[in-house]
């Protein structure tokens, strides 16, 4: 498509960047890169940042997969699991699934540069995996510093040049069955050391070509084949969750009925105001479950609530509620990532109903919450659509 341009990282965060469009491409820093409205922007994330793994697991999909998958990789990554965000690739006869992992920090900040610069990325790419693919041939790319081999649909590496003859020996030993060769795309400058004297010998080199523009390689192969897009899940460009909901939403709710009805007071017609009267009503009583769900006869809801406001201020029976609110508000607030769906107060309890981003957050909040001298009861949590669900109980410890 004519309005797609790609866009090649460096693995320096200040580093220079290459550009194709087309058939017309350069380089420069982020700040030179100005794009026309409506186009879509492919970014190439260096190969050498990225990993292409393989585990041995049953065949799952959807969430299960993507809950699973990472933790079936531990042993291959460097840091915690929480710290990578694992994307699924393909999966091979031989039951391992293949996977692409990449650090979050080292996405993120991608992300946070290219933004700054007033670009967004609509795909992101191993740069390795959008070399062209062939079953019966590896492709390898030379460059005057590295080299990218691509030797299966789900799998490339980024080495120094100078590695690269022992690398290739190594790895021809376990290729799979049927490939017969390398095609072999030099992009070097012209006076670089001779083919001959990198390629281990052994492994036939079925074709060779000069390349004036690697990323142009990467779009063609791109344009082939679809990529393994890293930006999924909690990534992905899709719009932001609604606002965190805050600790008074009952009471503001509570407002906003009232609000709405005076508002109908005004209304002349008597039918419509006798039918929004009722709505009104009903929605007063909902409101007032919601933040008093012991109660169990309602007879005049308004003024039952400002007798329990009235209560609260006064330091009745249900201080404590104001004790627990006051206590646990502020973590919930500085806890990131995290929604408060659910506010329920009973009989000295606190139960609240979270929405976070990672079990990890989970226990951070519990302990933040203790520290505060709260009794902290986990009574849940489930792992689905890349966030954490919980439900914790709060009771006054040290209060």
């Amino acid at each position: 498509m004519s309005n797609i341009y790609y866009l090649r990282l460096s693995e320096q965060p200040s580093g220079t960047v290459q550009w194709w469009h087309g058939e017309q491409g350069g380089q420069g820093t982020l700040e030179e890169i100005r794009l026309p409205a409506g186009a879509r922007l492919q970014v190439l994330a260096p190969a050498g940042r990225c990993l292409c793994l393989a585990a041995p697991m049953p065949p799952l999909k959807g969430a299960r997969l993507l809950q699973a998958l990472p933790f079936a990789l531990e042993e291959q990554l460097a840091d915690e699991v929480e710290a990578y965000h694992v994307v699924p690739a393909g999966r091979r006869e031989d039951g391992q699934q293949l996977a692409v992992a990449v650090a979050r920090a080292e996405l993120q900040a991608w992300l946070d540069s290219l933004q700054r610069h007033e670009l967004r990325a609509h795909a992101l790419y191993h740069e390795g995996l959008a070399l062209p693919y062939q079953p019966q041939a590896w492709t390898l790319l030379l460059e005057d510093r590295q080299a990218l081999l691509r030797s299966g649909p789900h799998q490339a590496v980024a080495m120094p040049l100078d590695a690269l003859q022992g690398w290739l020996q190594l790895a021809w030993q376990g290729r799979e069955e049927g490939v017969e060769g390398v095609m072999i795309h030099d992009a070097r400058q012209q006076d670089a050391t001779p083919l001959a004297a990198l390629l281990p010998t052994g492994i036939p080199p079925l074709e060779q070509h000069s390349s004036s523009s690697p990323l142009a390689l990467m779009a063609a192969g791109l344009s082939q084949t679809a990529g393994v897009n890293l930006l999924s899940g909690e990534f992905s460009p899709r719009e932001r969750m609604g606002k965190l909901w805050r600790p008074w939403r009952p009471a503001a709710a509570l407002l906003g009925v009232w609000l709405l009805l005076q508002g109908g007071l005004a209304i002349s017609e008597y039918r419509q105001l006798k039918q929004q009267d009722e709505a009104l009503y009903q929605a007063i009583i909902a409101s007032y479950r919601e933040a008093f769900p012991e109660a169990v006869n309602i007879v005049n809801p308004q003024l039952q609530m400002e007798r329990q406001l009235a209560e609260l201020r006064s330091g009745g029976s249900r201080s404590a509620f104001v004790e627990l609110l006051n206590a646990a508000a502020p973590q919930l607030a500085a806890a990131e990532q995290t929604t408060l769906r659910t506010l329920r107060y009973r009989q000295g309890e606190l139960e609240l109903e979270l929405a976070l981003a990672s079990l990890a957050q989970l226990e951070t909040l519990m302990d933040a919450l203790e520290q505060q001298g709260l009794e902290v009861d986990n009574r849940g949590a489930t792992s689905a659509d890349d966030e954490v669900r919980a439900r914790l109980a709060l009771r006054g410890g040290g209060l």
